[in-house]
């Protein structure tokens, strides 16, 4: 299925996993971790198509990279949020195997590499949760904004009456 092959290069690469001869994480691994990003995306917002995800089955229905045009909004969200699933349990591992040994002269300090991996997923969890946000918002433009003649800026206030204003837009 094409969901499987767009979604795991997707994740892939947010992950830093593109070594082909020594994948940290196999591809059935990441398409379980879409999946149930999946299943956490279709509560978190309303789509145009209902996404039907059985984890059983191993499934995603209908596959929102085959559609036309293909759902890239869904796409993109799944797989940040399974990039930020995984990225989430790489620092849980990590930080667990944070030590700090000193004996002597010698001393061996791991606690900066939960540090990194720390930020990496914050930063993934900041664009999913922007992402998330400008899809609810209807992907607008900040400060965009659209005046018609019946719009109050459209109406001349400064001589007292209410009359509509001619005005022209020149950027």
């Amino acid at each position: 299925m094409a969901w499987q092959e767009t979604t795991t290069v997707m994740v892939r690469t947010l992950i830093d996993d593109l070594d082909s001869t020594s994948y940290t994480y196999s591809n059935e691994r990441i398409e379980q971790t879409v999946l149930v990003s999946a299943q956490f995306v279709n509560s978190s917002a309303d789509f145009q198509q209902t996404y039907v995800v059985d984890l059983s089955q191993f499934t995603l229905s209908p596959d929102p990279t085959l559609s036309t045009p293909p759902d890239n909004d869904y796409v993109n969200l799944i797989s940040y949020k399974a990039a930020c699933m995984i990225l989430g349990s790489e620092v849980k591992a990590s930080s667990a195997k944070s030590v700090y040994v000193k004996d002597g002269p010698s001393t061996i300090d791991l606690r900066n590499t939960s540090g990194t991996l720390m930020n990496l997923f914050q930063d993934c969890s900041e664009k999913f949760n922007q992402m998330l946000m400008d899809y609810k918002a209807g992907k607008s433009i900040a400060g965009q904004s659209i005046l018609g003649p019946n719009s109050p800026a459209s109406w001349n206030y400064t001589s007292g009456h209410n009359r509509p204003e001619t005005r022209t837009n020149t950027f």
